[in-house]
């Protein structure tokens, strides 16, 4: 028995002894490697797959000095995700070649070197009592990598949402041996001087400074269609066009026939429709393409569209916000999750967007194909009156509601709307009807053909009594007309010699147009996104307008530079979401779940150290 008795301590302390080893052996094995858990819903706190692949490829060290000193607390959580964000990357990367240095700005060689590579320093107010109290800071990061100048992104609590789509962007394109051109036709600028013409007012320079810090030299922003696109510039971003004349679409079809990849942010309504003197008896703006569009098969409807459901909030005064329906927001429902544009998509705010809609017999017909990428909610609905939109009190009373389409994307191939005809600007062109506007887009007309008011309270065709006249010539002088060719029409029924088009997508028609230099193009594939809103990049609404971005979520950047990645063939990129600030906080518990996680720390630990003692205990009895 006594034998028995100490066979048994034997075995109770060889028991606590492996016991204490695994423990000791667990926390050393811990205490070396870093595990984080992310609750969040949209896995924000989680790189994705391009991230990593992207990251553990890098060749050359990437560094990565951040400048954050003297910031207030309010903004301790953006520093605790940025924390997060470049400890993940850190352990992405192999070889250590993702290297994050936290610059120490007590000293001053900190701030020489924040100095030095143009880093901000910011001034934040606070109140104190009656007294605001201001105090400097730093809240910035740089990439350095090869021999390029580094990059900066200033103001990290306004791109939190696009950081690490802005941080892997900038290290692949900079890691490339080719870069794909990315080409931007924008409104030009108009120049505020009240800030002594330092920074241009109220067009797209904010998102021309994304695309900048994302591709490079290779982005080329405020490009020309009065002249033949660039031969290297793969895709091109057309925004809010503007009553363009024949020569400047004929130019952007040729680069889509050539095979260019297009994405096209049509704006018939803006902010100056809603907010501008003339908005009680504002008209859409034409963009002078509506005839090319209807020619491969999609219609830009004239209006607004609204939506009851899926909408943003509005700014009314102070912070004061109500739901705004002109301001619909594209949730993942309503979104085609299996294109790669649109597949990891967040919420995206769209404002006063204009209705989409698809000739599917045409698309059908001539072999092309369309797929609208993104809709409204069920409670979609068309307005072809676009007059006082300010007013934030329209119900969905009486309006037929659906879904209505607000991307639509078009691959395929398409023969030259002048197949047959002279070369636009071979001959003195005359303003298309309504044409009259100013170079960046202040005009409007009746050019479009009408959609109508399918709600039934507003007429199909908006007032004209202060419709341009036809023989205007928009601000600013004539259209510069295209070098003239002296060119016989081709003839349907002979043969042509095929030529490819400069990217290898197949055979095209073309004759050569000495004068003009490149060879024209009678038909070729196509690729192009359309999408009805291009307030979703502009300056007033992008990131550097908190309110908006605060209450509504993430803005439009990351969709287009995601969409022209993927036009360029950069599949990894596009699996960087559009991550919006919102999601990130937990949800908020309720009563009766706190209760119970704060019984289950109280009462649950306890209860298994007795429940592993009873099991000993029935150990040793036995």
């Amino acid at each position: 028995m006594e034998g028995r008795n100490l066979q048994i301590r034997r075995l109770s302390w060889m028991s606590s002894i492996l016991l204490f080893a695994v423990i000791v052996l667990a926390n050393i094995v811990f205490a070396r490697s870093a595990t984080r858990i992310d609750l969040t819903e949209e896995g924000v706190y989680t790189l994705t797959d391009g991230s990593k692949r992207i990251l553990a490829g890098l060749e050359d060290p990437a560094i990565i000095k951040v400048f954050w000193q003297g910031i207030p607390a309010r903004f301790d959580n953006t520093k605790r995700y940025v924390e997060a964000l470049l400890d993940e990357m850190e352990n992405a990367a192999s070889d250590e070649r993702f290297q994050v240095q936290w610059v120490d700005m007590e000293e001053e060689e900190g701030k020489s070197a924040a100095s030095e590579l143009g880093v901000e320093q910011y001034v934040f107010g606070a109140a104190h009592g009656s007294e605001v109290r201001e105090s400097k800071g730093y809240m910035s990061l740089t990439i350095e990598l090869g021999n390029e100048k580094p990059a900066i992104f200033n103001a990290l609590s306004l791109i939190e949402d696009q950081l690490e789509y802005l941080i892997v962007a900038t290290i692949y394109q900079r890691s490339r041996t080719e870069r794909p051109v990315i080409g931007m036709v924008a409104p030009r600028p108009q120049f505020n001087p009240f800030m002594g013409g330092r920074r241009p007012q109220g067009q797209f320079n904010d998102f021309g400074e994304t695309m900048r810090k994302a591709f490079g030299n290779a982005a080329r922003d405020y490009l020309t269609l009065d002249q033949p696109i660039e031969p290297d510039v793969e895709v091109l971003i057309l925004t809010r066009p503007r009553a363009l004349t024949e020569t400047q679409v004929y130019h952007f079809e040729q680069f889509l026939l050539r095979g260019g990849r297009g994405i096209l942010l049509l704006d018939p309504v803006d902010i100056d429709n809603v907010f501008g003197a003339a908005s009680q008896r504002a008209e859409p703006h034409l963009s002078g393409m509506e005839d090319w569009l209807s020619h491969v098969g999609v219609t830009a409807e004239r209006g607004v569209v609204g939506d009851f459901e899926a909408t943003c909030l509005f700014p009314k005064g102070g912070r004061e916000a109500v739901r705004y329906p002109f301001w619909p927001k594209v949730l993942p429902d309503f979104m085609d999750r299996e294109n790669p544009v649109t597949r990891n998509l967040a919420p995206m705010p769209m404002y006063w967007p204009a209705a989409l809609s698809v000739d599917e017999k045409k698309q059908t017909a001539e072999g092309r194909t369309a797929t609208v990428l993104a809709t409204t909610s069920d409670s979609g609905y068309r307005r072809g009156d676009i007059t006082a939109l300010k007013d934030t009190a329209e119900d969905a009373s009486g309006k037929l509601l659906e879904r209505v389409p607000l991307i639509v994307m078009v691959e395929g191939p398409l023969k030259s709307l002048w197949l047959g005809k002279p070369v636009p600007g071979s001959e003195p062109e005359k303003p298309a009807d309504g044409e009259g506007g100013s170079e960046d887009g202040e005009g409007s007309g009746d050019g479009a053909p009408a959609a109508g008011s399918p709600d039934g309270d507003a007429p199909a065709d908006p007032p004209k009594s202060d419709e341009p006249k036809k023989d205007d010539a928009p601000e600013g002088g004539e259209p510069k007309e295209a070098p003239k060719a002296d060119e016989p029409k081709k003839d349907p029924g002979k043969d042509e010699p095929k030529q490819d088009g400069s990217d290898g997508d197949g055979d095209a028609d073309a004759k050569e147009d000495e004068e003009s230099g490149p060879a024209r193009l009678e038909d070729g594939e196509i690729k192009l996104l359309v999408v009805g809103d291009a307030e979703l990049i502009c300056d007033q609404l992008g990131p550097r307008f908190p309110f908006s971005r605060a209450i509504n979520g993430v803005t439009g950047f990351s969709f287009v530079a995601n969409a022209a990645e993927w036009m360029s063939g950069s599949d990894d990129l596009l699996a960087l979401r559009a991550r919006a600030t919102n999601p990130r906080n937990l949800e908020q518990m309720e009563d009766k779940d706190r209760d119970l996680v704060k019984n289950l720390n109280l009462y649950l630990i306890p209860l298994l150290v007795l429940l592993a003692g009873m099991t000993v205990f029935i150990v040793r009895r036995s």
